[in-house]
């Protein structure tokens, strides 16, 4: 199971809250085919806080909450929003484990995206 080979469980739920409020995965309505949006911020994301599990924990407890309101959002599925809009070093990683954190977890989680902006 990818959440105990990452170590996702372990990530506390402060850490969560922490990553929320840079910015990371929120919920931000539907576009314009009626899909729930999800937004990352990745300007207001500070890489050396947002370890590959906490990244991964994140965005599988906004998809959760944003898919859990109907079924019909889960038949159409999620609408992925990557802001990079001022985006600078800071927020940047070349760290492999990140890559493969994110390939791992996005590909573990049973979601359906619909779109990625």
């Amino acid at each position: 199971e990818a959440a105990s080979r990452y170590g996702i469980n372990a990530v506390s739920n402060e850490d969560v809250r922490e990553a929320y409020s840079m910015g990371f995965c929120e919920r931000s309505g539907n576009d314009v085919d009626g899909r729930p949006m999800i937004w990352v911020r990745l300007a207001l994301c500070e890489v050396a806080k947002l370890t590959p599990s906490l990244a991964v924990r994140n965005t599988w407890l906004a998809h959760d909450a944003t898919l859990c309101g109907s079924e019909e959002a889960n038949r159409n599925g999620l609408c992925f929003v990557y802001d990079c809009q001022g985006v600078g070093r800071k927020n940047i990683s070349f760290n492999p484990n990140y890559l493969s954190a994110a390939i791992r977890g996005a590909t573990s989680h049973p979601m359906h995206l619909s779109r990625v902006w």
